[in-house]
């Protein structure tokens, strides 16, 4: 008996370390404005490209106009989130379509600015990056799965 309720102190402690921690942290990517998130971005991109100046402030520009879009869709996803009303099919498929033409215009200025070479270490840099995002995706969702299931059990 004594075993058991010191074991269950043990894993109360360790649950409330661990949710104390998670509450603690600091989203580092919030903090930085529009512009220094450009900045920092053009100049991370300038050492793994070589760009020269021109470049730079051109990617930069570019860089800050992409960082309002996707800051504005992040803000219109999370009212409708909190208004709790689903999209139907055909707003899907406009807010899809809208994402994709972005995309796809993204690239070509960045064609139009880039070399050749210097173009294609940029879309070898921009698959491995959706290599990475696709791996966080899937790890957050099998987390949230086993979180669902350990509440399941505690209930039952």
């Amino acid at each position: 008996m004594k075993k058991t309720l010191s074991l269950l102190v043990v894993v109360l402690i360790y649950t409330a370390t661990i949710q104390a921690q998670r509450k603690n942290r600091v989203s580092y990517k919030e903090e930085f404005s529009i512009e220094q998130r450009a900045t920092l971005a053009a100049k991370k991109m300038t050492l793994e490209l070589d760009l020269n100046d021109a470049q730079q402030r051109k990617i930069q520009s570019l860089l800050e106009d992409q960082i309002k879009m996707k800051r504005k869709v992040r803000e219109d996803r999370k009212k409708q989130k909190e208004s709790k009303q689903s999209l139907s099919a055909d707003e899907r498929y406009n807010l899809e379509n809208e994402r994709l033409d972005h995309q796809i215009d993204f690239h070509r200025k960045m064609k139009s600015i880039l070399t050749n070479e210097q173009y294609e270490k940029f879309k070898k840099r921009a698959k491995r990056n959706k290599l990475h995002k696709k791996r966080a995706v899937k790890k957050k969702i099998m987390e949230q799965k086993k979180r669902r299931e350990f509440k399941m059990r505690e209930k039952n």
